[in-house]
């Protein structure tokens, strides 16, 4: 049976899900607490927060969240389960960061990512990004991570 997904705005009911993908997504984990701050910067309009939901299901396939900073996006995560890869799921909700920023006149987006994450980087340089900077050993002392800026 084929999943459908739907790239939508993440709400607080989503967090134990989008938790599950985080624990499969990242070496040192973000915490409930740190997405319930995300949550908290909605209001405001101070973020950005979209997940790949399964429409019957709820399920999520993956999620992006950013933060706008005076005159830029920056993007702090995007996962995808790992069930999930592969699927262009990571894309899709990169584009949906990047509608939003546009929507709201912000042309310049902004993010990290480990050196050695290769999908990663390849996925924000066919999307456009490119690397303006390095930070040593900046992932728990051990790794580099690139700085990567795109203007729309």
């Amino acid at each position: 049976m084929d999943v459908q997904l739907k790239i939508r705005e993440a709400v607080k009911n989503d967090i134990e899900k989008i938790l599950a993908v985080e624990n499969g997504s990242f070496p040192v984990p973000w915490n409930e607490q740190a997405f319930k701050c995300e949550f908290s910067k909605q209001a405001s309009g101070m973020n950005l927060f979209f997940v790949s939901a399964d429409i019957d299901t709820g399920d999520i396939a993956g999620y992006a969240v950013g933060n706008v900073i005076v005159d830029f996006v920056h993007i702090l995560n995007i996962a995808v389960a790992p069930q999930f890869r592969g699927k262009g799921i990571g894309r899709e909700l990169l584009k949906a960061v990047e509608r939003e920023a546009l929507k709201r006149k912000f042309f310049s987006l902004t993010l990290e990512v480990r050196e050695t994450n290769d999908p990663a980087i390849n996925l924000y340089k066919k999307s456009g990004y490119m690397v303006k900077g390095r930070r040593e050993k900046s992932y728990n002392g051990i790794e580099d991570e690139l700085l990567m800026w795109k203007t729309l």
